[in-house]
């Protein structure tokens, strides 16, 4: 899986109009829906009166939408706080993962809490989840909880798509809802959600942006300004179309100063070149 102009290649795009300004996104916020299917959630998630959106959302069979473009602030983590920043949308990447979120046992089912209070859960429902994990969560209140599984093949797609992310951004950490909640009754995603697993990625997967002097690379990007200065506010020296060859001469932290023609030198942002 790619990540082409911000968007994810092959994945079908809903716009929501539910955004802000640009993005560089440092972090990935991991939600659940706390609904039971992903067009219900897209509809939330593009409808302007809810005031809430997500760059993705990944449904239980493993297919993804996105609804936002990952240069632009959604609006999924509302008042929040991480890592000495305030407002975590103006930072992080959100993926809404289809799952309906905490339950509790009760007169021989299940209850799903609600805007409106505790609502049984129809046992038709619940066929095709796995039941096993629970656990307590001090957020919810007193008492063990069930949180319902996420599925195999889901994870598997969140780890595509997260692994895609990690390889376009410099994403220093990937946290949950509730880790950053400043409100105090996000849960989600829950003990359910592998979370180990995505922070081990950010290691393995991550871009690396000390590309090796005398090393050719590739524009990526559909056209990229060469600068005269290793700042994105600096002179446009030219414009590189994607799948033109440089040489990198030498090596300025997340920019490298490139011959990008015979005897032609300028810099170019490491983010949008790969190895040839």
């Amino acid at each position: 899986m790619k990540i082409i102009n911000h968007r994810l290649e092959g994945v079908p795009f809903v716009a929501s109009p539910n955004i802000s300004g640009m993005l560089n996104p440092s972090y990935v916020v991991m939600h659940y829906t706390a609904g039971w299917t992903g067009a219900s959630a897209i509809d939330t998630l593009t409808n302007p009166k809810s005031r809430v959106s997500a760059h993705l959302v990944v449904d239980r069979d493993g297919s993804v939408t996105q609804l936002v473009s990952f240069n632009r602030v959604a609006w999924h983590a509302g008042p929040s706080k991480f890592d000495g920043k305030n407002g975590m949308n103006n930072y992080s990447i959100g993926i809404e993962i289809v799952n309906p979120g905490y339950l509790r046992a009760a007169n021989g089912g299940y209850e799903m809490s609600t805007a409106t209070g505790w609502k049984k859960v129809p046992a038709e429902r619940l066929k095709d989840y796995d039941l096993t994990i629970a656990a307590a969560n001090k957020r919810v209140g007193g008492g063990t909880y069930v949180w319902p599984a996420y599925t195999k093949t889901q994870i598997a797609a969140v780890k595509e798509v997260f692994a895609a992310i990690c390889q376009a951004y410099s994403i220093k950490d990937v946290v949950s809802h509730e880790q950053i909640d400043s409100r105090g009754w996000k849960t989600d995603p829950g003990p359910a959600f592998p979370m180990g697993e995505f922070k081990a990625m950010i290691h393995t997967n991550a871009r690396n942006d000390d590309l090796e002097p005398n090393g050719t690379y590739v524009v990526s990007a559909s056209a990229l300004n060469v600068r005269a200065k290793p700042d994105a506010k600096a002179a446009v020296v030219t414009t590189l179309k994607r799948g033109a060859e440089v040489a990198v001469v030498k090596d300025h932290g997340v920019w490298s100063h490139v011959e990008y023609a015979p005897g032609k030198f300028g810099y170019l942002s490491d983010q949008y070149l790969k190895a040839a």
